[in-house]
């Protein structure tokens, strides 16, 4: 399983103005962030698909309301919350989600999901957070679950209908802005802050 990402705002700093009208597909957007989110969501996976996985022109079409190729030969899942896009990749279904860990109205959410928790964590919150939209992002019964804070305040959450232990199995990548061509750094595992497999 590998996991890339791009850190939006060093990213568009180095663009070329207009480079992410071509990722676009002629779609028009209300705000600016949902247009740079749907663009960078479409140009990160079509440039994995191309260059790391040799898809030649890689037709992104929707299925039951997921994004995905065509003939399934790679499966993926994008997620972004505010400065960070990112895609989890691997050859059965998978389901990824990252959040900014912000102070909300946790008591409300667990009321949503009627669970009344012996505490309320934000950590744990999150964890819980990242998995319930990481299985819905899934579409089926996971088998392999994942959790752990990247940075010092992001929540990432992996649901995997492969029975094989994800972290084991896990590479992260960021892709970095372009100057001549973008660049790809191996982001350290060591790097990720108390991984779980989780039970949620």
């Amino acid at each position: 399983m590998q996991i890339y990402f791009i850190n939006s705002d060093t990213f568009l700093k180095n663009a070329d103005s207009g480079f992410l009208d071509e990722y676009l597909e002629g779609r028009e957007f209300k705000c600016e962030k949902r247009r740079i989110e749907f663009g960078l969501g479409r140009f990160l996976l079509k440039y994995v698909l191309k260059t790391q996985y040799g898809i030649k022109n890689p037709q992104i079409i929707l299925k039951n309301k997921k994004p995905s190729l065509e003939n399934d030969e790679i499966q993926f899942s994008l997620s972004h919350t505010r400065n960070i896009v990112l895609a989890a990749f691997d050859e059965m279904p998978v389901g990824a989600d990252i959040e900014v860990m912000k102070e909300r109205n946790f008591d409300m959410i667990y009321r949503f999901w009627k669970k009344t928790p012996k505490s309320v964590d934000k950590t744990e919150f999150y964890r819980e957070w990242t998995q319930y939209e990481a299985k819905i992002k899934l579409q089926q019964e996971s088998l392999a679950n994942f959790n752990a804070e990247m940075f010092d305040n992001l929540m990432l959450g992996i649901c995997s209908a492969n029975p094989e232990a994800i972290l084991p199995r896990l590479e992260i990548f960021e892709l970095n802005p372009p100057q001549n061509a973008p660049s790809v750094n191996k982001y350290p595992l060591s790097s990720l802050k108390n991984p779980q497999v989780c039970s949620f």
